[in-house]
């Protein structure tokens, strides 16, 4: 059996003050008279006019959550529509987009792959009043299925010719979009394909992207891995929720923020925690919370997010594999192991300030307990370690071993980052 080389680090990386700078990127689109209709909104993780992408449904959460929670839309766009860049997993509904339909323009980026479950999420995104648009586009017949579904297409100047950019809009003329002009660089250009008949245009020449800078109270992921492990029991009841997101002041500012923005449109505002989690509902809360926890968690690794849950839903797996009735412990336990990499600090320390049971604190600290072996059995199966594997679980068989490591990341997609 090879090893799974997916090991979550032990490395320090840092903690976080409660407040800090946030920054979000706006570069505005104009219509055939010069006025600007709309701004495309980018990922920015500093007030410098640029950005290192390393991992797409980070920057698109960051974005949409600072867009709802922090700026809203008067500051972020003046009232004008949002143009905003979506990884495929938000387009097919692996991940939530909490923005009103009425205010965005969803992106498609140019590397989406189309295939039928593509095809199917923008459908549903039609059925829901999105409009969609095709970002850096260059024609190719692998789009030709999801032409009749997008309302603006963005052609990407530099990389056409003069004949392929008239050929470009003869083509896509016959179909019920308006096309849109992007990184245009000069005025000569400009000109050129305003006579072509394009009804939008964005570019460096007409107005460069500036950076919107404002204040925000960082979430602590200490609060978010906790309320993701009570969201993790179904027996959870509302006042324990209540307690656990009262318990963080970034948690509570952002939720209610969120439930009083224009997405939802209430006739009145939510004033309380404990209102907030009643109309949410739990099932809710707890993409709502993947969200908060994927942005927050931008410094680590691409996937170490998805990475820890993983480990937690391995852990469940393994027990449910032993005949364990209440798994609840076994993900709680996998998913709070990563919390001395994530605080920079000494699990012994952490566990001081968290109202955990002895028995889970000694399986987090020493591998005690049914769940302290199960614990350490994912860990050794992370790391190759074979030979520890069979002493901590000489019941499973390799086979089985793998299998709860399929299952596990097939529980991580289709749970924990499926749109409600």
């Amino acid at each position: 059996m090879e090893s799974v080389n997916r090991v979550i680090p032990e490395n320090n990386l840092g903690y976080e003050e409660n407040l800090s700078n946030i920054y979000i990127g706006r570069q505005p689109i104009f219509d055939r008279d010069m006025r600007i209709i709309a701004y495309e909104l980018l990922y920015r993780d500093s007030s410098k006019n640029q950005a290192t992408i390393n991992c797409q449904n980070t920057s698109t959460t960051t974005v949409i959550l600072n867009l709802i929670t922090e700026f809203g839309f008067t500051t972020a766009t003046g009232n004008k529509t949002a143009f905003v860049n979506l990884s495929k997993d938000f387009l097919t509904g692996m991940l939530p987009i909490y923005l009103p339909a009425d205010k965005v323009v969803l992106e498609i980026l140019e590397d989406t792959i189309v295939d039928d479950a593509l095809i199917a999420g923008l459908q549903q995104l039609k059925k829901q009043g999105f409009t969609l648009a095709l970002d850096d586009f260059i024609y190719s017949s692998e789009w030709e299925p999801i032409l009749p579904l997008v309302d603006y297409i963005k052609v990407e100047i530099p990389a056409l010719n003069r004949d392929e950019i008239k050929q470009h809009v003869s083509r896509l003329k016959k179909y019920n979009v308006k096309l849109l002009a992007e990184k245009i660089e000069s005025e000569e250009e400009y000109n050129f394909l305003h006579t072509c008949g394009f009804d939008l245009f964005q570019g460096y020449f007409l107005e460069r992207p500036e950076v919107i800078k404002g204040k925000g109270i960082a979430s602590n992921k200490l609060s978010i891995l906790l309320l993701l492990a009570k969201l993790s029991n179904e027996n959870i009841t509302v006042d324990d929720l209540v307690k656990s997101i009262s318990s963080d002041v970034s948690l509570c500012y952002k939720m209610l923020r969120h439930l009083n923005s224009a997405y939802y449109s209430l006739e009145r505002k939510i004033e309380s925690i404990h209102e907030a989690v009643t109309y949410v509902g739990i099932k809710k809360l707890k993409y709502w919370a993947t969200l908060i926890a994927l942005s927050n968690i931008n410094n680590k690794p691409d996937d170490y997010m998805q990475l820890t849950m993983v480990r937690a839903y391995m852990c469940e797996q393994i027990a449910i594999r032993n005949g364990t009735q209440d798994t609840q412990p076994f993900f709680a336990v996998g998913l709070l192991s990563t919390l001395n990499t994530l605080l920079a600090l000494p699990m012994q320390q952490i566990l001081e300030s968290l109202p955990l049971s002895g028995d889970m604190q000694n399986a987090l600290l020493h591998y005690q307990g049914a769940t302290g072996k199960v614990l350490e059995c994912v860990k050794a199966y992370e790391n190759g370690e074979w030979d520890k594997i069979d002493k901590l679980q000489p019941g499973l068989s390799p086979i089985q071993l793998r299998d709860s490591f399929f299952k596990a990341i097939q529980e991580t997609n289709n749970s924990v980052f499926k749109n409600p």
